[in-house]
């Protein structure tokens, strides 16, 4: 199959790091991909490594990450960290994090950042519930982590 016509996915936890990051590279270079989460909340980095900020798929947009939920102490702790690049980034992207399970549009391949989150995705294809209309690639390597270039590769294959 021509890769030109493939539709890709890719998905991480939270959809606002890795696979929004892997999602704006491989956009560059010609991908058709979309970007997903598959994880229960979306979760960013708080003041504390205990106190996540915590929002739910579907409720937030990117711009309301940045709003009035931070103090002028929490916006210098999140451009120290990097967390309001980030979300500068994500907002270039798309409106919002989109939860995977909460999807039904078809992929041809489904790139998954990590392990946890490949168990997500076969969960969420194989459950008696689902039904399953056309057959795709999941896909997780211990590499996919590491950065978009090896991704973007594989992709290339």
């Amino acid at each position: 199959m021509d890769i030109d016509k493939l539709k890709f996915a890719v998905s991480c936890s939270s959809n606002m790091n890795r696979s929004m990051e892997a999602h704006s590279f491989m956009q560059k270079r010609g991908f058709n991909i979309e970007s997903y989460g598959s994880g229960n909340q979306v979760k960013l980095p708080g003041t504390a490594a205990d106190k996540p900020n915590c929002y739910e798929f579907g409720k937030a947009t990117v711009p309301d990450f940045t709003t009035s939920s931070f103090n002028s102490t929490c916006l210098f702790s999140y451009t120290q960290n990097g967390l309001l690049n980030m979300l500068d980034r994500n907002r270039r992207i798309k409106p919002a994090p989109q939860k995977f399970q909460h999807e039904d549009k078809e992929f041809d391949v489904i790139i998954c950042l990590e392990e946890r989150v490949y168990d997500q995705a076969g969960f969420y294809f194989f459950d008696f519930d689902n039904h399953f209309r056309k057959a795709c690639s999941v896909s997780f390597e211990e590499e996919y982590g590491t950065g978009c270039p090896k991704t973007c590769a594989h992709c290339d294959r």
